[in-house]
Order: structure tokens, then sequence, then C-alpha cells
């Protein structure tokens, strides 16, 4: 029988991952009434990154309550983070140079044309670890994922969320392009949430004992997380965007007939 916290955790993680299978779905659903290339290409992210998290989301759900351990559930998590930092950090990297190409004055906001090896570099040692001891030696010592309760993913590419949010939430300032404006500004708060949920649900935040208010507030703040990436997908259609003057009527002038 799964302890409260185990089931309280089962239970919203499957909330988030539903959010973001409504997220995913308008994504994609979105995508094919877009005109622009550009457009289409960052909902199909957002909508694959969705889908993403809807996985990992049945797939914490699924390990805790089946009280999943060993060396295969540990590599399929660690799986699970490689893909995940490797998805996001790509979707980060291609959306800030596309926001730069729509400032007018190309500024390279927080240095990002330098600052991407160091995030790339980074998190790819940090994958490195991640696999070394918590799959190989976690396994070897009958322990389960150390993340596994938690969202398994945030902690460990917590330089790219927090480092992206900023440059996307800087970039959203400095376009040029109204529509790529709003979807940048829900990308970079959507991120922002993810980072916070990363290290709300880190190992350090849970030296102190495990708590039930724990996974409630992760998740609460994952499940606004995929709110905020719902809405960079949608942002990228201009619903509501024209004022009365772009309707205005064009003065109309009467046929004239020739008699010749």
């Amino acid at each position: 029988m799964p302890s409260d916290i185990s089931t309280v955790s089962i239970a919203v993680s499957l909330v988030v991952g539903a959010i973001f299978s409504y997220g995913a779905y308008w994504a994609l659903t979105i995508r094919k009434a877009l005109m622009s290339y550009l457009y289409r290409r960052q909902a199909l992210w957002v909508g694959g990154v969705a889908i993403y998290f809807v996985a990992q989301s049945v797939f914490v759900a699924l390990a805790i309550l089946y009280d999943a351990t060993g060396f295969y559930v540990n590599l399929l998590a660690a799986a699970f983070i490689a893909v995940g930092s490797a998805a996001i950090f790509v979707w980060i990297d291609s959306t800030v140079l596309v926001a730069r190409r729509s400032d007018p004055l190309q500024r390279d906001t927080l240095h990002w044309s330098k600052l991407r090896y160091f995030i790339g570099i980074s998190q790819a040692t940090g994958n490195f670890f991640n696999i070394l001891f918590n799959v190989i030696f976690a396994s070897s010592s009958g322990s389960s994922y150390q993340l596994l309760g938690y969202p398994p993913l945030l902690g460990y590419i917590g330089t790219i969320l927090l480092l992206g949010a900023i440059a996307l939430l800087v970039s959203a300032r400095r376009s040029g392009d109204l529509t790529l404006r709003g979807h940048l500004k829900w990308f970079g708060l959507g991120a922002a949430l993810l980072w916070i949920t990363g290290q709300a649900g880190s190992p350090w935040a849970k030296a102190g004992g495990d708590s039930i208010l724990l996974p409630i507030v992760t998740y609460s703040l994952f499940a606004i997380a995929a709110y905020c990436l719902y809405r960079s997908a949608k942002s990228l259609v201009p619903l509501g965007r024209l004022s009365l003057t772009d309707f205005a009527v064009a003065p109309t002038l009467a046929p004239t007939v020739s008699t010749s």
C-alpha cells in the first residue's frame, strides 16, 4: 500500500501530465493553422517537449506506484534526463538565436553566442556523472533513483533553464516581432518556473526530511509551467490583436460606366 506522500505524488504527477497533454494537443493543432515556417517550428517544439513531460509524468507515477527499483529503472530515469536536457537545450538555444534575428539591433543577449558552449559542455558533463553515480553506484547498492519521487529531470538541467529563462525574457523585450515577443515571454516564464520547480524538488531541499507538502508545491509549480508553455504556443496565433482601426473600411468609389 503506497504511503500518503507516494499517493499524493502519483496523483499530482498524473494531473500535471494531463495539463501537458492539453498543451501538446493545442500546440500541434495550432501548428497546422500557422503559415510562417518559423512559428510552425516553434509550435512543434512546444508540442514535442510537452509530450516528453507527459511521458516523464507517467513514468514517475508508475515507478512510485510499483516501487520500482534496480538497474534498468535507474537507467531509464537517467535516459529521461539525458534526452530531456538535450532537447530543452536545443529548443532554448534555437529560440534565443531566432530572437536575436528579430531584434532590430541584433544584440547578443547574455553573450549567448559564447555562453551556449559553456552550457552545452557543463550539461554533458553533468549527465555523465549523473549516469555514473545514480545508475551504476545506486543500482549496485540497491537504492532507487535519487529524484524518482519528484520531477526527475529539472534539478539536473538548472543551468539551461535559469540562463535560458533570463535570455528569453530579455529577448522578448528586444524583439521587433510582436507575435514572437509574446511567445518568448511565456516561454521564458515557463522555463523560469521549471527551474524553480527543480530547485524545490532537488536533494538539498529534501535534506530536512520528506513532507507531503513537497510534492504538492513542486507539482503545483510544474503545472503552472505547463500552462505557460501552452500559452507560449497559443501566442503564436495573433488572435485578439487587431484593433478597430484594422477593420476601417476604405471609402468606396461609385462605379463609372463608360458610354464610349
